[in-house]
């Protein structure tokens, strides 16, 4: 086999390859002596039929099938002979050859590229600190009664009677129930301590906070790997097929709110977050084979678990995830990139960096992850 690169781009390849007839005829022959025992022709046993018929039936269409197995185990071949690491998949262009002078193809492709990460010991991060103060749980309190608020016409339109015209601007009356033991008990307190209920949303303000720090801290970690391998080449055909499956995810999800899309803003939109994608997933696989990072299973026990909670029958969607390998795989990915920052943290200059809750959990419903 001959095989000859041709460098295009920075990333991109040309791969010329020829492969000598005589491959290609010890497979179709070995192929056609496999199919002997098998072949049914009238007039003969099965096993007895010429091999001279078995070619003239059959040899074309054999030689069809080798030529195509041939081209993608020659081609695996060839990547290995000159080291090189494929970003997608190749374009196989067949090029016209004289009869028995082999096969001869151009594949063109990406390849994955080259680069030096920076040391993750001088990188600088922030990890994000907060607290739930008592002005914090009172806010959260007044919303809660907000909620179940009375909304009542105020006395003077009251006054007025019903056979009288109302005035142009009705004005009303708000009031708020009382933080007292009825109020608690609908929110599953049956004692009606008010100071256990105040315990227990404090318990799901922290909760929430620490997701929020985690998250944010993690944005931080990230953005500082992206900014300190900035020069990193992204190879256009992983960048495309990121970009594909947003815009593919984003039509789904306008569809199901009955919005209408535009693709082409929509391309426009994403294209950034398909770059960090793509970014960020050669960089953190990097760190993974550089530093032998292997996924924690019982982590992702207990982030399928976490997801389960906000279900009905929370072991049935624990069975899903495990009995679903597309599903699956993302969760591990997902605890992959955790444990990436972790290790990150551990061994990079971080500085604490301490934000209020307020300013901490109003971004969260105001911006879209990517």
């Amino acid at each position: 086999m001959q095989v000859s690169v041709e460098t295009t781009s920075e990333l991109s390849r040309k791969m010329t390859v020829h492969v000598p007839e005589e491959k290609i005829q010890e497979q179709v022959r070995e192929r056609l002596k496999s199919m002997a025992g098998n072949v049914k022709i009238d007039g003969f046993r099965p096993g007895k039929v010429p091999q001279s018929l078995i070619q003239k039936r059959y040899g074309k269409g054999v030689r069809e099938e080798v030529v195509t197995a041939l081209i993608q185990s020659s081609f695996n071949e060839a990547l290995r002979e000159e080291k090189l690491r494929p970003a997608s998949g190749p374009l196989i262009t067949p090029e016209l050859t004289a009869e028995g002078e082999g096969l001869k193809y151009v594949a063109d492709f990406e390849i994955m590229p080259e680069f030096v990460l920076f040391p993750i010991e001088m990188m600088e991060v922030d990890r994000f600190v907060s607290e739930v103060k008592d002005d914090d749980l009172d806010n959260m309190l007044l919303r809660l009664r907000e909620q179940h608020r009375i909304v009542q016409p105020s006395e003077n339109q009251a006054a007025q009677g019903d056979s009288v015209t109302p005035p142009e601007n009705p004005t009303e009356e708000v009031t708020l129930p009382e933080l007292d033991a009825e109020f608690v008990q609908k929110y599953g307190i049956e004692n009606g301590d008010v100071d256990v209920f105040r315990t227990e949303i404090k318990s799901s303000m922290e909760r929430e906070m620490q997701r929020a720090l985690n998250a944010k801290t993690k944005d931080s970690v990230m953005q500082e790997l992206l900014q300190r391998n900035e020069a990193l080449s992204l190879p256009a055909s992983l960048v495309n097929e990121e970009l594909k499956s947003l815009i593919n995810a984003t039509k789904v999800d306008f569809a199901n709110r009955r919005q209408p899309f535009d693709e082409a803003v929509a391309k426009e939109q994403l294209h950034s977050l398909a770059l960090r994608r793509v970014a960020l997933g050669l960089l953190i696989s990097r760190i993974v084979e550089t530093k032998k990072v292997t996924v924690d299973n019982e982590r992702v026990r207990q982030t399928i678990e976490e997801f389960a909670l906000s279900y009905e029958k929370p072991e049935e969607v624990v069975n899903w995830y495990y009995s679903n390998r597309n599903q699956l795989d993302q969760v591990r990915n997902l605890v992959i990139e955790d444990q990436v920052v972790d290790l990150i943290l551990a061994n990079a200059n971080v500085s604490e960096k301490q934000i209020g809750f307020k300013e901490l959990m109003t971004p969260l419903s105001q911006t879209v992850q990517g």
